[in-house]
């Protein structure tokens, strides 16, 4: 069960996809509402983040195998196979935390006090579900299960296999909003075994709650417009905390934005470049004997990860090449339809769907005032 505590190479992309989408969002958001954007360039955007969702998908189901638990796997296999993602969610909410207890019970199982910190915060926002959309569909008694394992955690602090001590081993790369990201998108990535309309709402509550509870959007959004004059993503963030926005600006800056497509490959290489950076930092500073093989098994992923983009990314230029080619021989008229379609897409305060996947952000970009200011995620 300790593996729950371990970097996972699969968590940390999913956390890069995650970083990807919202800076662009940000970036999105604020074209919308405040700038002209060429109608061509948006529309050929929409695309490559289109492209750039299926193939990250794509790399995180060739990988989900081998970087699973393998309660995780047994979820998607044989007879095990349920349409409902609520039921499912829960499931795997339960065996994460099921599976901390079982460590910390057992006989020589010591942590250190940042990790119990992690671990108690993973159980308040097991607690937090209770008054959230998301957790008002779970089933009552299947959620009643998990409110127990987390009482008895907290019943268990008082004993000395939970108290931390200076022989206590850290995990530092455990992180409650990471964890809680992965359990959402596992599901995201097997979303064609699942009831479709039941998707659609699980997609809202689990929305809400990351951007209430994990990401806090309200640190990116005010009324409803993007701040991008922030030097970091927020100090929240799950595991990536600080990952450095004025570098990521920089690749795609707000008059790059008016003439440029979205760079998706040059983004997702700079985050996760930031993400390799700190896990560095924390392997440097709490070293492990296992930590060797995590760091490289992290670094190929990414890098990996990062080809498979960088092609896309390029097939998806040449399409763009060949289709302005094609329409300068046959005249301006189909810029011109491009601008009137994005120019009426453009006074609706919807974010654009293809720019990041439903179930991660709200549809709709919330008002500050409606977040709550409760901080689970280290």
């Amino acid at each position: 069960m300790e593996e729950i505590f371990i970097l996972n190479p699969l968590t940390a992309l999913f956390l890069s996809g995650v970083a990807t989408q919202l800076f662009v969002l940000v970036c999105d958001n604020d074209q919308r509402t405040t700038h002209n954007r060429k109608g061509l360039l948006k529309i050929q955007s929409d695309k490559r983040m289109d492209r750039w969702q299926k193939c990250f998908i794509k790399i995180c189901m060739g990988l989900f195998d081998d970087h699973s638990f393998d309660f995780e796997k047994e979820r998607f296999q044989g007879d095990l196979l349920i349409s409902d993602p609520f039921e499912v969610h829960l499931t795997l909410l339960t065996m994460y935390s099921d599976a901390m207890l079982y460590f910390l019970r057992g006989r020589n199982n010591t942590i250190g006090k940042n990790t119990l910190q992690n671990v108690r915060k993973w159980f308040q926002l097991m607690e937090s579900l209770e008054k959230s959309w998301l957790g008002r569909k779970f089933d009552t008694t299947t959620f009643r299960s998990l409110i127990a394992i987390t009482n008895r955690f907290l019943k268990s602090t008082s004993t000395s296999t939970t108290h931390p001590t200076m022989l206590g081993k850290e995990y530092p790369h455990f992180s409650p909003g990471a964890l809680f990201i992965r359990s959402a998108y596992v599901l995201h990535i097997h979303k064609h075994q699942f009831d479709p309309i039941q998707m659609e709402v699980w997609n809202m509550c689990n929305a809400t709650f990351l951007s209430e509870n994990i990401l806090h959007l309200k640190d990116y959004f005010s009324d409803g417009s993007a701040n991008c004059s922030m030097d970091n993503f927020s100090p929240i963030f799950p595991y990536i905390s600080h990952l450095p926005c004025k570098h990521l600006y920089n690749v795609w800056g707000l008059s790059a934005q008016e003439s440029e497509c979205v760079p998706l490959d040059k983004i997702f290489k700079q985050i996760n470049i930031c993400i390799i950076g700190n896990a560095t930092t924390f392997h440097t500073h709490n070293h492990t004997d296992d930590d060797g093989e995590q760091m490289a098994s992290l670094k190929r992923t990414l890098f990996n990860a990062g080809t498979q983009i960088n092609k896309e990314m390029s097939l998806a230029k040449n399409c763009e090449k060949q289709k302005r080619h094609q329409n300068k021989k046959k005249g301006s008229q189909f810029e011109n339809a491009y601008n009137t379609a994005y120019n009426t897409e453009r006074s609706r305060p919807k974010n654009n769907p293809q720019w990041s996947c439903q179930f991660l952000f709200p549809y709709q970009i919330i008002d500050s005032s409606h977040f709550t200011s409760e901080t689970f995620a280290c």
